[in-house]
């Protein structure tokens, strides 16, 4: 008894050879990323999202965009705002553990009394390395 040897469908042969390129492809891409692409550091820029009244004060909600390819830790985030009574600047901060490269994180700050948007004023005081 002789067997005859099965013949692969041509449909078989199209996606193999189409898998195979894929492959070389996404090979090609991360050798290439890992030679040639640059490592920018952390780019930390601040956005004032919106300021809302909350019960007796203010809540003053920002974002803090890292547009460089490195992550930031330890990113203090101060802000600082002349209440409506004119009387001393209200002064506060904040810790984000964690900033992802091109990664956005969130937060508030709660400023008692009434404040206006434009009487705040935000920075970042520093960074560390993770």
């Amino acid at each position: 008894m002789s067997r005859r040897p099965l013949k692969r469908p041509l449909i078989e042969w199209i996606f193999g050879a189409f898998s195979a390129v894929l492959v070389v492809a996404l090979v090609g891409f991360l050798a290439w990323e890992a030679v040639f692409a640059g490592s920018r550091p952390p780019e930390l820029v601040l956005e004032l999202t919106s300021v809302e009244p909350a019960g007796s004060g203010t809540t003053v909600k920002i974002a803090i965009v890292n547009r460089g390819d490195e992550a930031a830790s330890a990113v203090i985030v101060q802000a600082s705002a002349q209440d409506a009574s004119g009387g001393e600047p209200l002064q506060k901060q904040i810790e984000f553990d964690y900033v992802p490269g091109h990664g956005t994180r969130y937060g508030a700050f709660i400023m008692p009394g009434k404040v206006e948007a434009e009487g705040i004023r935000i920075e970042i005081g520093g960074y560390a390395e993770p």
